[in-house]
């Protein structure tokens, strides 16, 4: 796949900026021409977390509880690594598809840009994009209920698992490129 855009998305059992990150997925994207590429996951280890300095959020592991077993399930079904070495193979994985002038996409990125940058600078591992590529789907999101592009819809259709971290990247990237068809032909 030649350059392209990236979505992230991150599992936590904390809040930004210092939350334990439980799972990072990537899937590179071309918003052009529609294509989503496989992407990757990994699953981290809360020892490594904590031992970096990051926190459990009360809440956030009671909303977990609540969360369907196959989601639970998911934070461990690739065996977890420690985070430092997760976020060099993550940020090997997204130089290597990263375009130059292609956007990293988040669901929020009041949270999975705080955590992962916050989780980056502490390990003193560079930030593999420009701050000007950073993207949140958040707009589009509202943007698009205005034209009726409803995101349920990509969820309810996904085969996949809500709150898997690759899961929702690829429910994602296929909201966006909806998105950019339908807003083309806008008049």
């Amino acid at each position: 796949m030649r350059s392209c855009d990236m979505m992230v998305d991150l599992e936590t059992l904390g809040m930004p900026p210092d939350g334990i990150i439980v799972s990072i997925a990537c899937v590179p994207f071309d918003p052009e021409d529609g294509i989503i590429d496989e992407g990757k996951r990994w699953n981290i280890t809360i020892d490594s977390n904590i031992a970096e300095g990051r926190k459990f959020t009360p809440q956030t592991v009671e909303w977990w509880l609540k969360q369907s077993k196959e989601a639970q399930e998911s934070l461990f079904d690739i065996e977890p690594q420690p985070l430092v070495n997760v976020l060099q193979e993550f940020c090997e994985y997204v130089q290597k598809h990263l375009g130059k002038k292609r956007s990293v996409w988040v669901n929020g990125a009041s949270f999975d840009f705080i955590l992962l940058k916050d989780a980056l600078i502490k390990a003193n591992i560079k930030i593999p994009w420009h701050f000007r590529q950073e993207s949140c789907m958040r707009a589009l999101l509202r943007i698009g209920r205005s034209f009726e592009i409803e995101y349920k819809k990509y969820s309810d259709e996904n085969k996949g698992i809500a709150h898997n971290a690759l899961d929702d990247c690829i429910i994602q990237a296929r909201y966006i490129i909806d998105f950019i068809k339908i807003m083309r032909k806008v008049d």
